[in-house]
């Protein structure tokens, strides 16, 4: 159970330094005459934290929801891409990370997204956050 809060108290570290830094830039900011508006500082704020991992449940749940055009699922796109790796030690680290990893972690699942199923780094992001809620 404590190692499935690291990833949220490290998102939480992460926004706490991002909310410093933009009080920071803030200051910068108004010394200069140029401000913020209060929404686009509330913006800024409230924007959504990526987690850098999430279970693998998560994620193999929150793809099985999401359709796929030519797959079924992304769950199912995902299996097929990996199995359609020719280099065979390359297939089979892809498929075991895949089926076995207890925890996804987003390097390493916004590198095969992009590679294996052209999704782009705000779709990732996307799934991250839908898929820490479930």
């Amino acid at each position: 159970l404590a190692k499935a809060k690291a990833p949220q108290d490290v998102a939480t570290a992460h926004a706490k330094q991002i909310r410093s830094q933009i009080t920071v830039c803030q200051a910068q900011l108004d010394s200069s005459g140029m401000t913020m508006t209060q929404t686009e500082i509330d913006a800024v704020l409230n924007a959504p934290v990526v987690p850098q991992s999430v279970t693998r449940r998560q994620a193999k749940t929150l793809m099985e929801l999401t359709p796929h055009p030519t797959a079924g699922n992304l769950w199912q796109a995902a299996l097929a891409a990996a199995e359609a790796i020719q280099d065979a030690p390359t297939r089979i680290v892809t498929v075991n990370y895949l089926m076995e990893s207890l925890h996804f972690e987003y390097p390493q699942v916004l590198t095969m997204a992009q590679s294996l199923l052209g999704m782009t780094a705000a779709q990732v992001d996307q799934m991250f956050i839908a898929a820490s809620k479930l």
